[in-house]
């Protein structure tokens, strides 16, 4: 396959199906997402996944805690606070502005899904060491 036509086939779902995923697919989906290079081959991300009960109980906390308007407890916002440059700055706020635009109307819906975690029956959460190198982030960007 083209790499042009990995791209015109990406898509990112937004709502999902109450509909239990198996182990074997999320275990082949995890075992593909491994062979990502990393420097050095160090992987250096670690995989929770979480299913079922714990899922539904995750999600549930998640829209209490967002409806409370209580602050997340970020391992990177300090690395996200930072002057952007104009361009990315433009981009930003053209895309703020547009929004309702790409949701073809359906924000509120898009919102509402947002504070559901867009009802996912399988959580999956990826992280690394917190004294990994900067170039962890990278890795673990691609991982994901």
């Amino acid at each position: 396959m083209e790499f042009k036509d990995v791209l015109a086939r990406e898509h990112a779902t937004r709502k999902f199906k109450d509909q239990r995923v198996s182990e074997k697919t999320v275990r082949k989906v995890i075992e593909e997402a491994q062979r990502t290079p990393s420097l050095l081959n160090s992987q250096p991300w670690r995989i929770y996944v979480a299913e079922g009960e714990v899922a539904k109980a995750i999600r549930k906390e998640h829209e209490e805690k967002t409806l409370a308007n209580e602050e997340p407890h970020e391992e990177f916002d300090s690395l996200l606070k930072v002057e952007w440059d104009t361009f990315p700055s433009k981009n930003m706020a053209t895309m703020s502005e547009t929004l309702d635009y790409f949701l073809r109307g359906e924000t509120d819906d898009f919102d509402q899904a947002q504070l559901k975690l867009f009802n996912a029956p399988v959580i999956v959460f990826l992280t690394i060491p917190k004294q990994s190198p900067a170039w962890s982030i990278f890795d673990l960007g691609g991982f994901s």
